[in-house]
């Protein structure tokens, strides 16, 4: 069970630094701040990077799941693996795409 906000998460029209829910309350997740260290675009981009969370969370449950059938013996060929995990090069690509942009 997750015991975080579900997503998906977005950062805000208005104030690129916060990070709210995709949904019609759009409730606020956190706002990164700009510090001494921190610029204003930095801070941006961590925001983005936060916003991503559930959709990487996901992604990663999705790898731990392929690798659990091995663990437990279901799969067996590597070759099998590999292409579980190929499928979802869209989804990575896409978050890449997305904290990158």
């Amino acid at each position: 069970m997750n015991k975080h906000t579900p997503g998906p998460w977005v950062t805000g029209a208005i104030e690129p630094r916060e990070v709210r829910t995709n949904n019609q309350r759009m409730f606020p997740i956190c706002s990164a701040n700009v510090e001494d260290d921190v610029s204003e675009e930095e801070a941006r981009d961590n925001a983005i990077l936060i916003a991503a969370a559930p959709d990487m969370f996901e992604t990663l449950q999705t790898i731990g799941a392929i690798l659990d059938e091995v663990d437990r013996g279901k799969i067996t060929k590597w070759a099998v693996v590999g292409a579980k995990l190929y499928r979802g090069r869209d989804t990575i690509r896409g978050l890449i795409v997305r904290i990158e942009s």
